[in-house]
């Protein structure tokens, strides 16, 4: 089974990890999106 998974550690805020389909640019800037709403308090 193969999986993608992406993560953000946050040292403030809230970490985020997630599995994508595949590691193409824009289910990465999807990723990037959620860590930046998850963090924009």
């Amino acid at each position: 089974m193969k999986a993608n998974t992406i993560g953000f550690y946050a040292i403030k805020g809230k970490s985020i990890h997630n599995f994508l389909e595949n590691s193409k640019a824009e289910n990465t800037a999807k990723f990037l999106e959620e860590v930046k709403e998850a963090n924009s308090e």
